[in-house]
């Protein structure tokens, strides 16, 4: 059974890293600040082999993460460590052997792991059971295409099959929780099991909650307020079964999802909140009613759900606009009115952020050199396919 304190952190960033754990740093990462007796990370790219082998710290480690790429073997062989990690990894490519043998290691890690490209052994002889391993695979596996659970070493149980159950318990501390459902009930492997609950009014309202939901709401009738004032929270819940629900008043209210739908922003989330429950409480379901805009309706939804818009992060990545690119609001593009994508993307190669810090100078040569040769290229072969004879 996993500890009651096993806690789900999501990154913030702009902390110092402080004592007790500062002084069990075994390896002084490159660019890390001294601030008095603590120390600025904030600039930090690489953490590998920052705690490793550090026997007794069981001290909560809070950093600013905000810059780090590689964060392998971060924690290695660090056997008395067990603490929640609010870690901020949205930019961290390798997270291999991180905590291997760290052996009292238990925690539910709500992490963003999209851009992670190695996770090899990351906590094999840990502790992680089978709830938090669990917890761990259902939320980042729909993040990482590379994610495999044994590759990461927490053994051939855990699979979706075995995690499915998971998905319908609802598995986080109570610190996260506002109002405390009537009928909820704690099972042995340290999460609730929801099956009887008929109210999650004002679960979560006003709490700095923010991640994906799976928990059994196939009972319940009102979700008045659930989310209500919860300022980061912007998730997608269309697997929540509100088939029963007959109040969804002021539900994002003042959330981060409602906020930036107003503003014109990141659509995608709310639409699909808005096509599931419209289908499955076609009665009762009301976006505006719930606390969303007016925009997220049947006709402005229905480009961010059939796909047919270009939205980021590959806008990020576009070299040359084409001709018809029309903006569609919320960091989108239509591009159904486009005849030419030449050179769209041409040019434009996704570089690790921690290559660039590390080598702007360099990098910025070798990627101008590699553009004008690759230039060079397409022109010496257009020029030789135009003066070449046809065939006879």
């Amino acid at each position: 059974m996993p500890p009651r304190d096993a806690i789900y952190t999501r990154g913030t960033d702009n902390k110092l890293l402080c004592p007790p754990a500062a002084g069990f740093i075994t390896q002084m990462p490159d660019r890390i600040v001294t601030v008095g007796n603590c120390y600025s990370t904030s600039a930090v790219l690489v953490t590998a082999y920052m705690f490793k082998d550090a026997y007794v710290l069981d001290d909560p480690v809070t950093m600013d993460t905000s810059s780090v790429t590689d964060m392998s073997v971060m924690f290695l062989s660090a056997t008395s460590f067990n603490q929640p990690l609010a870690f901020n990894t949205s930019l961290v490519t390798d997270m291999r052997y991180m905590f291997y043998d760290a052996t009292l290691f238990n925690q539910l890690l709500l992490w963003d792991v999209g851009r992670s490209r190695n996770f090899m052994e990351m906590f094999t002889l840990t502790a992680m059971l089978t709830a938090s391993s669990c917890f761990v695979h259902n939320h980042w596996k729909g993040q990482s295409a590379i994610w495999n659970p044994q590759v990461a070493g927490m053994g051939a149980g855990i699979t979706d099959a075995m995690c499915a159950p998971y998905l319908q318990q609802l598995c986080l501390p109570i610190e996260l929780v506002t109002t405390l459902p009537t009928g909820v009930v704690l099972t042995e492997e340290g999460c609730y099991n929801t099956s009887a609950v008929t109210s999650t009014a004002g679960m979560f309202a006003d709490s700095a909650i923010d991640y994906w939901m799976w928990f059994d709401t196939s009972s319940v009738t009102t979700m008045y307020g659930m989310f209500a004032g919860a300022a980061s929270f912007s998730r997608d819940l269309s697997a929540l079964d509100v088939s029963s629900v007959t109040d969804f008043g002021q539900m994002f209210a003042r959330t981060r999802m409602a906020d930036q739908a107003a503003a014109g922003l990141h659509f995608t989330r709310p639409c699909q909140v808005h096509a599931t429950w419209k289908a499955q409480n076609p009665t009762h379901w009301d976006p505006q009613a719930a606390g969303l805009p007016a925009s997220i309706n049947d006709a402005h939804c229905a480009p961010y759900l059939g796909g047919e818009l270009l939205c980021s992060p590959a806008t990020r990545y576009i070299n040359t606009v084409p001709v018809g690119l029309v903006g569609a609001g919320g960091g989108c593009y239509d591009t159904s009115a486009v005849t030419s994508t030449l050179q769209m993307f041409w040019g434009r190669r996704r570089t690790g952020r921690a290559a660039r810090a590390r080598w702007p100078g360099r990098l910025a040569t070798c990627e101008v050199a590699g553009e004008i040769l690759q230039s060079a290229l397409v022109f010496f072969l257009i020029s030789f396919c135009q003066r070449s004879p046809d065939p006879v």
